[in-house]
């Protein structure tokens, strides 16, 4: 079948890796005679596929989140409107809603349709339900599911079908991020670049790469991307006193000639690889919170497996940081350049994707989400708030659909809605890492200074454990303040039904189990357990305060709270946890 035309539907698609993917997507489709439509939101009015001339029409619309019935319906009607005023061939998405949405409208339309997957959080840690609803009703019946990593494709096993499932790598324009641009800098600045957007996302290890290029001596940040958290940043700069530190630069589009006026680059995924094809010393800002080192010509594959985010790789503490900050002249960027014009290129690979995209293009039958979206309509008035947590589309649209099906699937939905009804309110990715974080300036910390802070509410089944920084000590002795707000479900079991445990850091012999000049803690016989003290915890929400004196410069490493004694189906819920410092 001859594929003339696509509808492209983007949502939240602001400037930024996405956007420069897409670039070159829409760049192939046209030069394989492809006619490129595009419907999106405001925010693609920003991004430079959206203003390529080639480009025969762009749509804005007020997409926004696609989580009400009342808002399919208006999505769901410029989606269609577009295939037919314009003979659309196929649809392409690349939100999870969108995903949703073109599968209606591919059944009622009947055009094939295909998604891409932009990164693990992206379609991984929404509600558990949209989960369900995506792999029962939309990923089976996509032409073609691409992603971006192979660690993503992995895991995207479980959702898609093998059929229909292919990598196809992010790529660069190593002629525009090439190291020629940098002879026409006549002085290299010596602070660093970060590239990234300032969001949910990229925040926590935003904060940790500042912290640590100003505790290791590096002369400044500027900071080239933009996003909802610039001003929350900004406050954590001036809690920490270094506001002069970092320079926001806002979103540029000029990055290719940026990255070759300061000494090196730090960010994430596609500018790892930009940074690198530039050669020029990149520093890999991790999701969550933590820094994954620096892109070298020996952990390029292993780096390649989760699209240059190293989400599967340790975080390097202050120390290792600076050292391979000490190190980055070392770094052999010509053999990192090399290793990207093999295989990252857009050099003509783009135009093959896409002649592949076009092979896979076949429409499949999808009665269900028909019957779907029909139920959501007749039902659209009872189908109050959010509809994924909305009971009349749970328990009677999804539910009459499913009985209908094989018994596997009829579990898995009783699976699903057990886990909604048993879960309450789901935390979005990356929002506890943004709470929790703050710029550390110095090694001692400052009087009643709060050192670690948690508020999400938490059921305590195998324990939870508190890992503190290594740096956030006091030197020469100091008492700490825990607070922590508790409570257990079982009326039977009031007495010691957990216990906190803290185990000391032993710099000497690396082992928590060295005796102490402590008071306020047991010594407990378990070795693993160290010094512990019981926490009464009662069938009603409490505080509990305890203060512990460190009477030399030792450091607590850990902080454990587990059950004890503990009976089956016990609950405890741990609401706040709070930890203090005094010198």
């Amino acid at each position: 079948m001859k594929h003339s035309s696509v509808l492209i539907v983007c949502l939240n698609s602001s400037i930024g890796g996405v956007s420069t993917r897409m670039e070159g997507e829409v760049n192939a489709f046209i030069d394989k005679g492809v006619d490129v439509y595009l419907l999106g939101d405001e925010r693609v009015k920003e991004c430079s596929y959206a203003t390529n001339p080639r480009v025969k029409q762009v749509k804005i619309a007020d997409l926004g989140e696609c989580n009400t019935v009342d808002k399919i319906i208006e999505a769901l009607n410029h989606v269609e409107s577009m295939i037919l005023e314009n003979n659309i061939s196929f649809i392409y998405s690349h939100h999870p809603d969108m995903y949703f949405i073109s599968a209606i409208a591919s059944q009622r339309l009947k055009v094939p349709f295909m998604i891409t997957l932009h990164g693990i959080g992206f379609h991984l840690f929404n509600n558990p339900f949209q989960h369900f609803i995506l792999r029962n009703f939309v990923y089976p019946y996509a032409s073609l599911v691409t992603c971006m990593s192979p660690a993503l494709t992995t895991i995207s096993r479980i959702y898609a079908p093998e059929t229909n499932l292919r990598l196809y790598h992010n790529l660069v324009n190593t002629e525009r991020f090439n190291p020629i641009n940098a002879n026409n800098i006549d002085d290299v600045d010596n602070r660093w670049l970060i590239v990234s957007r300032i969001d949910a996302e990229k925040f926590p290890g935003l904060v940790k790469f500042i912290e640590y290029a100003y505790r290791a001596g590096i002369p400044g940040v500027v900071i080239a991307g933009d996003g909802g958290l610039v001003d929350k940043l900004k406050q954590l700069l001036s809690e920490a006193g270094i506001v002069d530190y970092v320079t926001f630069l806002g979103a540029r589009k000029d990055i290719h000639e940026l990255v070759h006026k300061y000494s090196a680059v730090a960010g994430v995924d596609r500018v790892v690889l930009e940074a690198g094809s530039s050669m020029k010393p990149v520093c890999i800002l991790g999701y969550n919170g933590g820094i994954k080192g620096f892109l070298k010509a020996d952990n390029f594959k292993r780096l390649a497996y989760t699209n240059f985010c190293g989400r599967d790789l340790p975080d390097l503490d202050l120390n290792d940081f600076v050292t391979e900050v000490n190190k980055v002249h070392e770094i052999d960027l010509v053999e990192i350049r090399s290793m990207i014009e093999k295989d990252y290129s857009e050099t003509d690979k783009w135009t093959e994707n896409v002649g592949e995209y076009l092979t896979y293009l076949e429409f499949k039958e999808n009665k269900d989400i028909q019957v779907l979206y029909d139920l959501m309509c007749f039902y659209n008035k009872p189908i109050e708030g959010q509809i994924y947590t909305s009971p009349v589309f749970k328990k009677y649209i999804v539910k009459d659909i499913m009985v209908r099906k094989d018994k596997n699937s009829t579990t898995e939905y009783q699976e699903f809605l057990g886990l909604l009804e048993n879960s309450g309110s789901f935390v979005k990715p990356h929002s506890y890492a943004i709470r929790d974080s703050k710029i550390k300036v110095a090694d001692s910390v400052n009087e009643g200074e709060l050192i670690f802070s948690s508020e999400e509410g938490v059921y305590l089944n195998d324990g939870v454990n508190v890992e503190l920084e290594s740096y956030l000590k006091a030197n020469y002795g100091h008492k700490m303040k825990i607070k922590i707000r508790a409570m257990t479900h079982d009326k039977d079991h009031e007495t010691n039904p957990m216990i906190m445990s803290v185990l000391f850091k032993d710099n000497n012999s690396n082992q928590s189990t060295k005796k102490h000049n402590v008071e306020g803690l047991s010594v407990s016989a378990n070795e693993s357990i160290g010094y512990f003290k019981y926490v009464p915890v009662k069938n009603f929400m409490w505080e509990f305060n305890f203060d512990i004196l460190i009477k030399d410069s030792s450091e607590i490493e850990e902080i454990r709270l587990k059950k004890w004694q503990a009976k089956e189906f016990e609950e405890i819920f741990i609401e706040k946890i709070e930890i203090h410092v005094f010198n």
